[in-house]
């Protein structure tokens, strides 16, 4: 009997060894799998942090190289620009001269000095002309607006000049289209000098010169 028991008790040892080994067997192996996976999980971290630091540097450096670019583009353009208002402005300023030169009311129509002043003035006209065309794309639109006003308006000055002359040589006897004719000039010889100090504010506002009454950043 007592044989019986040590049997039993044995088996029962045995049982519980067993168990016991094969839970120490599979927490080994949960342990060893768990602590693979921590490992890959650290080294797929890990490549992604180099992966997304790889893709921000070449990104910052592609936004870098990109504003450099524009940097330049800009500066160029902005050169090309200060350049075109800089050209029109001079050639403005000399065609208003012109201008005022020719309807100035010293000689008299047929004077020849007024057939060599009414020559110059063409010569201005068309040296104006033949750089702003090509070159007003550089300067804005609305700027580029303000200056052909200005050209009308001076080449409207010179127009209502020949034909107040026109009409003085040909003594016509109607006093209301003289007095129209002069009327004309003298609104176009007050306006001429607000459209220019209009344009002078206009360059200087493209080219950055700070607003009058406004404090610089």
């Amino acid at each position: 009997m007592q044989d019986i028991v040590t049997i039993l008790s044995s088996g029962a040892l045995s049982s519980v060894l067993v168990f016991l080994f094969r839970n120490w067997i599979s927490e080994r192996i949960k342990a060893s799998i768990q602590h693979e996976y921590d490992q890959k999980l650290e080294t797929h971290k890990a490549q992604l942090r180099s992966q997304t630091e790889t893709e921000i540097v070449r990104l910052k450096t592609q936004l870098e190289i990109a504003a450099a670019e524009r940097t330049f583009r800009f500066s160029h353009v902005f050169e090309r620009t200060a350049e075109a208002i800089a050209t029109t402005y001079q050639k403005l300023l000399e065609l208003e001269q012109a201008v005022q030169n020719y309807t100035q009311l010293l000689e008299p129509s047929d004077d020849p000095n007024r057939t060599e002043l009414a020559k110059i003035l063409r010569t201005k006209a068309n040296e104006f002309s033949e750089y702003f065309r090509p070159n007003r794309i550089y300067i804005p639109k609305s700027t580029a607006e303000k200056i052909r006003i200005f050209s009308d308006a001076v080449h409207g000055l010179a127009f209502h000049f020949s034909m107040a002359m026109a009409v003085e040589k040909a003594q016509v006897r109607n006093p209301d289209l003289v007095e129209e004719r002069h009327r004309t000039l003298e609104e176009l010889r007050n306006k001429v000098p607000e459209l220019l100090t209009s344009l002078e504010d206009d360059f200087q506002k493209v080219l950055g010169f700070p607003i009058e009454g406004k404090p610089v950043a």
